[in-house]
């Protein structure tokens, strides 16, 4: 399922609701919201509420935020919640050049929570040299609480395979209440 906008001028849709949804056995993601504006603003969505989701089998991603990259401020995405969700079982791509095998990941976003979620079994695929998938994790973001999840069996053939994490231009965010094992 993918939520997708090219629109330009920093534009953001509103009110995106996906629920009680299976997303399995795609080749990307399972539920990918994303943007890519042609003129290389921070287009995108805010009010978004992915709940009550389960993305597994996949082989990128169970779910996954992006936008269009630049070091510009701003944000494509804004308000964006995911709760009540399950991703399992989505091994990776080898030989990308990007990771892959993700449960939950979010880049790009300002303003977002992701609470009582299950990430597990996910990137056992991924064999990216200098970046690996994660259970539940964000980048490039802001103003992230990750929260009361559990994230375990998640692995690489390379690096990462993590529970949580808050990588790369995360500010004003908190991992916290979260179980993490077997990773």
């Amino acid at each position: 399922v993918e939520i997708y906008t090219d629109r330009g001028s920093t534009t953001k849709l509103e009110h995106v609701r996906l629920e009680n949804v299976e997303a399995s056995g795609f080749g990307d993601a399972g539920i990918l919201l994303n943007a890519a504006p042609a003129d290389g603003t921070k287009s995108g969505f805010k009010d978004v509420r992915i709940t009550n989701v389960s993305a597994h089998d996949n082989a990128d991603a169970g779910i996954e935020a992006n936008g269009y990259f630049s070091l510009a401020n701003g944000w494509a995405h804004e308000n964006v919640y995911v709760g009540d969700c399950y991703t399992y079982n989505n091994r990776g791509i080898p030989d990308m050049s990007w990771h892959t095998g993700n449960g939950v990941v979010l880049a790009d976003v300002d303003g977002a929570t992701i609470e009582r979620c299950e990430a597990y079994n996910n990137g056992e695929n991924n064999t990216l040299p200098t970046g690996g998938p994660v259970g539940i994790w964000v980048w490039d973001a802001n103003d992230v609480t990750i929260q009361h999840n559990e994230s375990y069996d998640n692995k690489s053939a390379s690096v990462d395979g993590g529970g949580f994490d808050l990588d790369g231009g995360v500010t004003n965010s908190a991992v916290q209440y979260n179980y993490s094992h077997d990773n």
